[in-house]
């Protein structure tokens, strides 16, 4: 025969699972954090590279124009 369970035993909150929770909520806020400041200083070196990467191919576009006007 099946088992049945009481509704009411659902919904029972163990002290301890809610400490865990708190604490681990504790630490994802902590980690996103760290994670907040990694994506800023990696969005800052994601768009200097990318500066530096359009400036080299912006000085030969330059210089391909330069030349093929000279020709």
């Amino acid at each position: 025969m099946p088992r049945t369970t009481d509704a009411s035993s659902m919904f029972e909150f163990d002290e301890d699972t809610v400490s865990d929770r708190d604490s681990d909520l504790a630490a994802h806020e902590a980690a996103l954090r760290i994670d907040d400041r990694f994506v800023g200083d990696w969005v800052r070196y994601g768009l200097t590279s990318m500066d530096a990467y359009l400036a080299k191919h912006a000085r030969f576009a330059a210089f391909l124009e330069q030349r093929n006007q000279a020709a």
